[in-house]
């Protein structure tokens, strides 16, 4: 579902119009959806629906339809869930619950609308600023520059921190990374 009425492979760019897309600022992808956000932080989802990641549909969505009134600065995709900074600093997400990337809701839980996750205090009282998602991580660098992690990290991702339901700080062997603007993980 790629957000032009079609549901067949594209091999080339396709341009998506959509009066909605007219002020895109970013782009996140899932596994089979689409999440967009505009520079008047509206959040528009297209594609597969199945485990909650468009609101307010179950069934697939081709073309965008505004979702949620909250002000976001940033998103991020996963496998089958989203997270979301807000403009005053607290983090929220949807989709699917899997191994703590949604923090504390229960696994294979599916959220179908924006729910908070956190907020300044989770980050010792500075602001989620910028977010990245991997399949079933979520990470989160605050105004402070710190970064915070959310999920599975069984595999070491996190260091030794293993799996995450709680805002947690990546240890950073006492040492306190100013550099550190953007978080990624592999998909």
């Amino acid at each position: 579902l790629l957000g032009t009425g079609s549901v067949n492979h594209a091999y080339f760019p396709k341009d998506v119009r959509h009066s909605l897309l007219n002020n895109t600022y970013k782009v996140a992808l899932g596994r089979h959806f689409s999440v967009v956000l505009t520079v008047d932080s509206q959040l528009l989802s297209w594609g597969s629906a199945s485990l909650g990641q468009y609101l307010g549909s179950s069934a697939p969505v081709q073309i965008p339809s505004p979702i949620n009134d909250t002000r976001f600065i940033d998103i991020a995709a996963g496998e089958n869930h989203v997270v979301l900074a807000t403009a005053d600093g607290r983090l929220y997400g949807f989709g699917l619950s899997l191994k703590g990337c949604l923090g504390s809701i229960s696994d294979n839980q599916i959220i179908s609308a924006p729910i908070q996750l956190a907020t300044k205090d989770d980050f010792g009282g500075g602001s989620a600023l910028y977010v990245s998602a991997g399949p079933s991580q979520s990470l989160i660098v605050t105004t402070y520059y710190q970064l915070y992690v959310l999920g599975n990290g069984a595999e070491k991702e996190f260091g030794n921190l293993g799996v995450v339901t709680v805002p947690s700080k990546i240890p950073m062997d006492g040492k306190e990374s100013a550099s550190c603007y953007t978080a990624k993980v592999g998909v």
